[in-house]
């Protein structure tokens, strides 16, 4: 393609301002409009970046000449407006999780084929120079055969509050807006096995807590839910096929000396630690070893700047996509199985 790519992002809030400071960064890329059902917010970003182009209803930002588009909106509304996106002609970058379930993830799918468009899901954190070194690792021989992983993200203080506790919008709590990154990124490094079972326990204990003070996280643009209807907590073994066993470990709110995320994958030769430094364990004859590669820090701006890039590639036909609604799909079915078998109490398969 000759001329830039054009770009509309619908959303202006919060995980906006990644996508839109990641576009703008690309000398292939003009974002070219914007939409938000907040005029004031999508105006003020209008202004901020020059885009005359803004809009309250995301027919009007569709009916311009576009090539795709970044829905960074509420959960809820990930499944209908990628659709209506794709039915424009538009290649979509959605992020994550991809809907609020399954069956809302396979009519995104079903769209997306339908009308031969790319649909990428926002698994940013595959785009790392961690999971780079990993795949090489792999590839190399030294972890062997993958047999279990580990994967935590929790918070001590950290419920977003807004849209984020409001189930209706949301879909759930730290599982559907943290697991969901640690589910997808343990599962593409295991080499995506098919997942089989879930056991699970979630919990809601502590709920939102607004008046911590000398506490600093990230909140929601909107404050506009009084009580949390989200978990604040999710446990879960997820099962799959060839023997691979993940432990998951999520939440919004709990009572732990600091926040902490780690994905660690075993293998029979090798154990990889991918947070907070990239670490590599292993046996040289009778002595065990450490090695920790020299590499530059994970930048959290730098995999949006990555999976930007990569979603600008895929429209030019530079690249094949690495996070498309087909593993969306599977990844929501994993997590509506970790609440089925929470609700349920008892193991459930991944349907």
């Amino acid at each position: 393609m000759s001329s830039k790519v054009k770009i509309g992002v619908i959303g202006t809030g919060s995980i906006s301002q990644v996508h839109i400071d990641s576009y703008l960064r690309n000398p292939d890329v003009e974002i070219v409009g914007l939409c938000d059902i907040n005029e004031d917010r999508v105006k003020a970003v209008g202004k901020r970046i020059g885009v005359d182009n803004c809009f309250t209803e995301v027919d009007d930002l569709l009916n311009l000449e576009l090539d795709g588009v970044s829905v960074c909106t509420w959960n809820d509304s990930h499944a209908e407006l990628s659709i209506k996106a794709l039915e424009a002609g538009c290649n979509v970058l959605c992020e994550k999780p991809a809907a609020l379930n399954a069956k809302q993830a396979l009519q995104m799918q079903e769209a997306s084929r339908k009308t031969g468009k790319l649909l990428q899901i926002g698994f940013v954190r595959r785009y790392s120079t961690h999971v780079e070194m990993f795949k090489y690792f792999q590839q190399q021989g030294l972890m062997g055969d993958l047999y279990y992983g580990t994967a935590r993200c929790m918070r001590r203080c950290g419920n977003p509050g807004g849209w984020f506790m409001d189930k209706s919008r949301s879909g759930g709590g730290p599982l559907i807006d943290l697991g969901v990154h640690m589910v997808d990124l343990a599962w593409y490094l295991a080499g995506k096995p098919n997942p089989l079972a879930v056991s699970a326990v979630t919990f809601g204990r502590i709920g939102f807590r607004d008046n911590i003070k000398g506490y600093d996280w990230y909140k929601s643009m909107d404050q506009d839910v009084d009580v949390s209807t989200v978990e604040d907590q999710a446990v879960a073994l997820i099962r799959f096929e060839g023997g691979f066993a993940l432990n998951l470990d999520v939440s919004f709110d709990q009572h732990i000396k600091e926040d902490v995320i780690d994905v660690n994958i075993y293998g029979n030769r090798g154990g990889f630690a991918l947070y907070p430094h990239a670490e590599f364990f292993t046996g040289f004859g009778p002595y065990l070893a450490d090695l920790q590669p020299k590499v530059k820090p994970e930048d959290f701006g730098g995999m949006f700047r990555g999976e930007i890039n990569h979603f600008v590639n895929c429209i030019q036909g530079k690249e094949q996509c690495i996070s498309t609604i087909d593993d969306g799909l599977v990844v929501m079915k994993i997590l509506d199985a970790v609440y089925r078998s929470a609700e349920q109490g008892k193991e459930v398969p991944v349907e």
